[in-house]
């Protein structure tokens, strides 16, 4: 359940920075505080989302354009569009792959 759950904030975020080109750490936190579990208080949110947030820098979906201080989120390049066995995927598509088989694009 918590990758699915992971995969549908992933899902926002990316949306919300192809719609607005960029998304700061307080646009992110207020996108997706109402939508995390109501089990969890402040300070787990917070994590959750820095957690999430790392994941998807990790996996290449997001960059910092900004600074540690004043982050400012962007669609990484590698992700606007991977090209692999000659087809064309996108952000989510490649987020599938890389998770459920484990794959790593060089």
């Amino acid at each position: 359940m918590r990758a699915q759950d992971d995969e549908h904030y992933i899902k926002l975020v990316t949306d919300f920075i192809k719609k607005f080109g960029k998304a700061t750490r307080e646009d992110i936190d207020k996108l997706l505080s109402g939508k995390l579990s109501d089990a969890l208080d402040d300070s787990q949110k917070v994590k959750k989302i820095r957690n999430l947030l790392t994941k998807m820098r990790r996996s290449e979906i997001i960059a910092n354009k900004g600074s540690r201080t004043a982050p400012e989120w962007i669609i990484a390049e590698r992700m606007q569009k991977e090209r692999i066995w000659g087809w064309f995927m996108t952000c989510e598509e490649l987020l599938i792959l890389r998770e459920n088989y484990k794959f790593k694009v060089n």
